[in-house]
């Protein structure tokens, strides 16, 4: 199949270039979110604490997907109240929200990907990933205007399909 740095390898995994596309947006997530944290943007302690943990993961992830679930649930509780509390989330939030969102559903590309790989790739598991990324890619579509994950996951889907 070749190393992740060669291009058959690229071809046959999308999600190692969408990785890379997402965690070129690392430092910059990272960065505004320490400046909101800063100024003291963030009152509510708990909302705070959230944020802190969600910084952490992204400067050091895992590819465990409750993990990444769990803090995509957790900035989204955060978004969810400023909007509850009739307040403007800060952009830094919602890109935050965007960006675990948009790994999460990179995981399952991948995961789909190494499924495929295997001698006798479990058909169930691939269509639950496939059915997971499909709606977290429409989410992002439409609530984040990114399109990309969209798209790799109907290619995939495309190439799932006889």
């Amino acid at each position: 199949m070749g190393t992740p740095d060669s291009p058959d390898y690229t071809q046959a995994h999308p999600s190692h270039n969408l990785l890379l596309r997402l965690k070129s947006q690392t430092r910059s997530v990272s960065g505004r979110i320490a400046t909101l944290l800063e100024q003291g943007a963030i009152q509510d302690e708990t909302d705070r604490q959230l944020v802190v943990e969600a910084v952490a993961f992204i400067e050091n992830p895992t590819e465990n997907l409750p993990d990444i679930m769990n803090h995509t649930t957790n900035i989204g509780i955060v978004e969810s109240g400023y909007d509850m509390q009739g307040a403007d989330t800060p952009p830094e939030i919602i890109a935050m929200h965007g960006y675990l969102f948009a790994l999460q559903c990179i995981n399952q590309i991948n995961f789909i990907e190494n499924e495929l790989e295997q001698s006798s790739p479990d058909s169930a598991k691939i269509k639950q990933a496939l059915a997971l990324a499909l709606d977290w890619a429409t989410i992002l579509s439409r609530g984040y205007k990114d399109h990309t994950l969209l798209s790799a996951v109907n290619e995939l889907q495309g190439r799932l399909t006889p």
